[in-house]
């Protein structure tokens, strides 16, 4: 019996065990760049469109309807690579890696801190926030954009599919402090110059007085019939300390989410 690696004949198998083969490779890096190098035979295999929705199937990723589908070619294995279905866009959505890929617009009082557990908050479900200081005045103080055609959503889906954009954040305070918290989505339109500017920016506005605060409560903006052009989104949220007390007073945001969703 010899021992060591085994180089599989292609020739001896049919291109349905053949595919099945490859359907079960998980790195990405060896299925899109190295597999197709084998052999002719498998780059056949590789550049069907049939084979990259299988594949997404297989992994489980999240596609658009079956009805769509029939309708529309979508770009499978850019789905697949990108995975910007039903799933959160956002970086850093509860501050894992202290304020990364936020832009902060304003920076007042004692500005932004990383509270790992919140405290005196209800932190069974949520292990981690970000807490405002209390002299942040102005709502809108932490933005992160989202560039959907980069993300993997094409072009095509959003301006003619158009799946829900659903923006949501986690808001709570101290048991002991009241807050105001506001949280503002807008959408990235193109014009015909290439140019995009923000539209149809919506706000929902939370206010707790002390004594009721230290349940997370869930604030949410969709949007659903948008205008042509679509290409961004924008998360901007921010809030103070009703009391004006020293420190970090104000609120506490966890789990940011930017998601594509499909009924």
């Amino acid at each position: 019996m010899t021992s060591g690696p085994c180089l599989l004949d292609d020739l001896l198998v049919s291109d349905d065990f053949l595919r099945e083969i490859l359907l079960r490779v998980s790195d990405l890096r060896t299925l899109t760049y190295s597999c197709p190098l084998v052999s002719k035979r498998w780059l056949s295999l590789t550049v069907d469109p049939k084979f990259w929705l299988e594949k997404c199937e297989y992994d489980d990723v999240a596609l658009p309807p079956v009805h769509l589908r029939k309708e529309h070619a979508f770009d499978y294995k850019r789905i697949l690579v990108k995975r910007p279905y039903n799933r959160n866009l956002i970086r850093n959505p509860s501050g894992e890696e202290e304020l990364n890929f936020w832009k902060i617009m304003k920076r007042d009082g004692s500005g932004w801190t990383i509270e790992s557990p919140p405290v005196y908050c209800d932190g069974r479900d949520f292990l981690r926030a970000r807490a405002t200081s209390l002299l942040n005045k102005v709502q809108r103080v932490k933005e992160q954009r989202i560039d959907l055609i980069a993300i993997g959503v094409e072009a095509l889906v959003l301006d003619e599919v158009k799946p829900k954009i659903i923006v949501s954040e986690r808001v709570s305070a101290r048991e002991d402090r009241g807050y105001e918290y506001q949280l503002s989505a807008a959408l990235g339109v193109v014009d015909e110059d290439g140019l995009i500017s923000d539209v149809d920016e919506r706000e929902e506005t939370v206010e707790k007085p002390q004594w009721s605060a230290g349940q997370w409560q869930k604030v949410e903006i969709v949007f659903s019939d948008y205008p042509k052009g679509t290409r961004e989104v924008v998360l901007r949220s921010g809030g103070k300390d009703s009391l004006f007390w020293y420190g970090h007073s104000g609120p506490r945001m966890t789990e940011a989410s930017i998601m594509v969703v499909f009924d």
